[in-house]
């Protein structure tokens, strides 16, 4: 996984109500809190995916590379980042 794109959940993004659950995940608002990282994507608001089964986590990493590898297309939402505990995925 690009290590760069690795946030801090207590520094950088602060999660808000939820949007939805499924069976392996939840998604929530979120806010980039870090001014830099604000600056960097152009927007404060983003939606947080929380993967709930341990099991998962190679799929997560997966999940996290094939969004990165497709952020840069016109027609993907942007990879803001991935939190490795809890397992977050941050669009």
């Amino acid at each position: 996984l690009p290590g760069f794109l690795l946030l801090n959940l207590n520094t950088q993004i602060r999660r808000e109500e939820k949007i939805g659950e499924g069976g392996c995940a939840t998604i929530y608002k979120g806010i980039i809190i870090d001014p830099e990282l604000k600056r960097k994507n152009g927007t404060d608001k983003v939606a947080i995916k929380e993967v709930h089964a341990k099991n998962q986590e190679e799929s997560f990493k997966q999940e996290i590379s094939i969004i990165w590898s497709l952020s840069f297309h016109p027609n993907v939402i942007k990879l803001i980042g991935y939190c490795e505990e809890p397992s977050l995925c941050i669009v």
